[in-house]
């Protein structure tokens, strides 16, 4: 989607305020005074797109401690992500005239891991971080030797299946997948939960089930750090899952000081176990709760917010709201199909051209994607016809593509082995099977990258044999050689190339020289 004179960011951030003020309105509309001045007690407000949801938290806290005369320190404010609290928080320091009150903002993530680090003595290093999920779940792949069309959409896939079934509070075994057939999951969970152990890590989900049981086991903890947050605020409360909101509100008891924020109609997450439902659950937890409806959208034309609105009123299960532009009419959305992405993409890069010509400037254009995936496909088509393109999301640059970390562990590895004993152990796992040796990531950890010990893990199986000796002996064999000679050896006699062929080829790429 293309947007010509799109506001920057930062306009976009404090436009409640400034459109208001240039219509000759009061500061906030009533909704928003309303869900400011909310005190003590439940309360729950149902913000629409636009509509100065930042505004209004970061104002309720100032609010809590100017006019409520609350310590700073009791004010918990969670978010979804790092990029929000970190906006929330700077919102909130400027409103502060620069003043840093210790106000907690902070992530699901980072709140969780506070309490385990300060109840539990767990480290940064405890956390098992994405990258490493994702080479556990790959060697799995290998290792039960699970047939897939792509193993990076399986394992992203199945990793949203692994982190819901565990976010949703029930057995996991009960769990329906969408990833692949219900005994092939338990298969790659067990193996997942044991590469954990082995490793001595925690992922996120595990985080919230041991606060969780932290909390019910141990009463005076959980006192102690209901004390600690007197008033919670939750941004995205849309987005929370069934655990998460049970951790909430046991920190929220017995006074119940909980102000949720959120739109059920802008729930996209639930590929990963949020549940929007449970806004409604919050009314029947919480009978006494206020509900403040923020209705004005402060953001988008009539025109844009009426298309919405005609589009969203027919998902049945939400909440009954009506949005009000607050801006000018606005020109009515183009709609355009496509049969394919390339020519999509072609499309709008000669619509932007077009707009360049008219007098438009490029840094007034957006190009808005559904996810990071396409960014660096369409760069690579917007840059062949002629059009530059900026983006603060990180791309494919030279070293940070696949290829060029490959290379660099391999190496590594090289640079580190000594008598058939790799020294980097995580490098080494990382091309253990680039090409594939059928060597799992277990065997490496508990081999300390040893060829000799994995010979003898392995020494049922001739092909995983021969495999370690020719690698032990392609390892030494680059040790000698000039870095232009080592990727030249890597890439055509240890079979790189030919690896990546293949792997393009699974990924439905084109594979370029």
């Amino acid at each position: 989607m293309v947007s010509p004179r799109c506001l920057p960011y930062q306009k976009v951030l404090y436009l409640t305020s400034e459109r208001a003020q240039q219509k000759g309105c009061a500061m906030f509309s009533k909704s928003q005074e309303m869900a400011i001045a909310h005190f003590r007690g439940p309360a729950i407000v149902l913000a629409g797109p636009g509509s100065g949801k930042t505004t209004v938290i970061t104002h309720r806290v100032k609010n809590l401690i100017q006019k409520n005369h609350v310590d700073p320190t009791k004010i918990l404010v969670v978010t979804f992500t790092k990029a929000a609290a970190e906006n929330m928080r700077l919102r909130f320091k400027s409103l502060m005239a620069g003043r840093s009150l210790p106000v907690s903002f902070g992530t699901f993530h980072s709140v969780f891991f506070r309490i385990l680090r300060t109840e539990k003595n767990y480290q940064a290093d405890s956390l098992l971080s994405d990258m490493e999920k994702i080479n556990i779940i790959k060697e799995i792949i290998i290792r039960l030797k699970i047939d897939v069309a792509s193993k990076n959409d399986f394992t992203r896939s199945i990793m949203d299946d692994i982190g819901k079934a565990k976010g949703n509070m029930e057995n996991v075994r009960d769990f329906s997948p969408i990833t692949c057939d219900k005994e092939l999951f338990i298969k790659v969970l067990d193996e997942y939960e044991r590469e954990k152990e082995l490793s001595n890590k925690v992922d996120f989900e595990d985080m919230l089930r041991l606060c969780y049981e932290l909390f019910k086991d141990k009463p005076h903890i959980l006192k102690k750090w209901q004390e600690v947050f007197e008033f919670v605020l939750v941004d995205e409360f849309q987005d929370i899952n069934k655990l998460q909101y049970e951790i909430v509100k046991m920190i929220s008891a017995p006074q119940n000081n909980i102000f949720i924020v959120g739109d059920d109609d802008q729930a996209i997450y639930g590929f990963r176990g949020s549940h929007p439902e449970l806004m409604f659950e919050f009314e029947e937890d919480f009978k006494d709760h206020e509900e403040i409806l923020l209705t004005n959208n402060y953001r988008s034309t009539k025109a844009i917010v009426d298309m919405a609105s005609d589009l969203i009123v027919h998902n049945h299960a939400r909440f009954a709201k009506d949005i009000q532009a607050v801006g000018e009419d606005g020109t009515p959305p183009d709609i355009r199909i496509f049969k394919t992405q390339k020519k999509e993409v072609e499309a709008t890069a000669q619509m932007i051209k077009k707009y360049i010509k008219n007098g438009i400037k490029p840094s007034e254009i957006a190009v808005l994607v559904r996810n990071n995936i396409f960014i660096q496909n369409i760069r690579t088509i917007f840059e062949s016809m002629n059009v530059n393109t900026y983006t603060k999301t990180k791309t494919d640059t030279l070293t940070n593509t696949m290829v060029y970390k490959d290379i660099k562990c391999y190496l590594k590895c090289a640079n580190s082995w000594n008598g058939g004993i790799c020294n980097d152990v995580e490098s080494f796992i990382s091309i253990i099977n680039k090409p594939s040796r059928l060597i799992s990531r277990e065997a490496v950890l508990e081999s300390g990258a040893n060829i000799e010990k994995l010979k003898e893990v392995y020494s049922h199986d001739r092909e995983v044999v021969s495999n370690l000796d020719d690698l032990n002996y392609h390892m030494t064999m680059i040790k000698n050689l000039n870095p232009y000679g080592a990727v030249n050896y890597i890439l055509n006699v240890i079979g790189y190339e030919k690896y990546l062929m293949s792997y393009a080829n699974t990924q439905g790429k084109s594979f370029k020289k």
